[in-house]
């Protein structure tokens, strides 16, 4: 049995304070305990990481004035405006014209939404503090936010109730005018 402190020269494990912990040659020697912890927090720094990533990515999105489909179709505009300058770039250097220097304004593309990051913020969120922006919206939704059976039925009452008058009003004007119209 070994005591506190003592290294089993056999199996390269050190009792410390009662646990074991492993030898040089697989890691530090840190008791058990300190490397549980390391090993929990390995999922909450996984999530917080990709919640950063996350939040970045809608960052720029607000930041740029985009939608997910916005950015998407973007990005596939600017793939095709780099295709274009790069074609447009070796069919000079093969027949000996001069390559334009730099961007060129018809290889520019540029996001019509953009309105500058301070006002695409401003679109988003609105023009209160950050802090009441981000906050739950006190505003009440209508309700219920879709159409209901009971809500169309009524709504086709209703039209067909306007369509009865409006053939009620023609069938008027006809008897009054004796079937012809005056005004014409």
């Amino acid at each position: 049995m070994l005591q506190a402190g003592e290294a089993d020269e056999a199996s390269e494990v050190t009792l410390r304070h009662g646990e074991w912990v492993v030898g040089a040659e697989h890691g530090p020697l840190l008791p058990l305990g300190v490397q549980h912890h390391r090993i929990r927090q390995l999922p909450i720094l996984s999530s917080l990481s990709s919640l950063d990533a996350h939040r970045s990515a809608l960052l720029h999105l607000h930041g740029s004035g985009q939608t997910t489909v916005d950015f998407w179709a973007n990005a596939k505009k600017r793939r095709a405006l780099r295709r274009l300058k790069d074609r447009d770039r070796d069919l000079a250097k093969a027949t000996g014209q001069p390559i334009e220097a730099g961007n060129s304004s018809k290889y520019v593309f540029v996001n019509p939404y953009d309105l500058g990051v301070r006002r695409n913020f401003e679109r988003v969120f609105g023009r209160e503090h950050w802090l009441v922006a981000i906050l739950p919206s006190t505003r009440l939704p209508p309700w219920p936010p879709f159409e209901t059976v009971a809500g169309a039925m009524a709504r086709e009452r209703r039209l067909a109730a306007n369509e009865a008058r409006i053939e009620d009003d023609v069938k008027a004007h006809i008897v009054e005018t004796g079937g012809v119209d005056k005004e014409l």
